[in-house]
């Protein structure tokens, strides 16, 4: 894990195949790769829930599009399927698909797939200003990817008032010594990582 910008892949768990894919290949036996499989049907098979603990560990509980520590304590703590699992039933249960997503974004991206994967996503394509809060695409990206950068922050409301909000108060909070260094690298990790590349540490 590095950031929002580019999330590492982490090994599957050595568990995974027997708590997940397996149960989830047998519910799959009698659906055909091309059928879209109903929401009521994986409703009563959601075994990818018993590798959220595995997912949320591997990745330091921060999530991929966020660039935030998700505390497990308060909820919210999702399994994003960055394939979704109604259109790519053959992807509903493998790791490499699981991206861990606050509930809310998680929502959000739905089955859409016009979000860029936060495994194929370069550092810097996304940048904070700090004076406003607001997430914008690198200015130098060709027109092409700023116009990916931007769809991809306009279909998850990376960009909404209380996300600007939090990005400035975390933002003054450190400057201000209420936050330590490492508390912001480790919480925060998008924010740390803008603040040095902008040379503000």
């Amino acid at each position: 894990m590095e950031d929002v910008i580019r999330i590492n892949p982490q090994a599957e768990p050595a568990d995974f195949h027997e708590k997940v894919r397996r149960k989830g290949a047998a519910f799959l036996s009698g659906i055909t790769p091309a059928e879209d499989v109903p929401i009521a049907g994986f409703a009563k098979h959601d075994y990818w829930k018993m590798a959220l603990p595995d997912l949320h560990a591997a990745y330091s509980g921060i999530c991929a599009y966020l660039g935030i520590h998700l505390e497990w304590a308060q909820g919210g703590v999702t399994v994003d399927h960055f394939r979704p699992k109604s259109k790519y039933p053959d992807l509903a249960y493998e790791w490499s698909n699981f991206r861990l997503a606050a509930m809310r974004i998680n929502s959000r991206k739905g089955n859409y797939e016009n979000v860029l994967d936060p495994f194929e996503i370069q550092n810097g394509w996304f940048q904070i200003e700090f004076v406003t809060g607001s997430i914008i695409p690198d200015p130098d990206l060709d027109a092409a990817t700023i116009e990916k950068v931007q769809r991809t922050i306009d279909r998850l409301k990376l960009d909404e008032p209380n996300l600007r909000k939090m990005r400035t108060r975390r933002y003054n909070q450190f400057m201000e010594g209420v936050i330590t260094h490492e508390c912001l690298q480790q919480e925060f990790p998008f924010i740390f990582l803008e603040l040095k590349r902008q040379g503000l540490l």
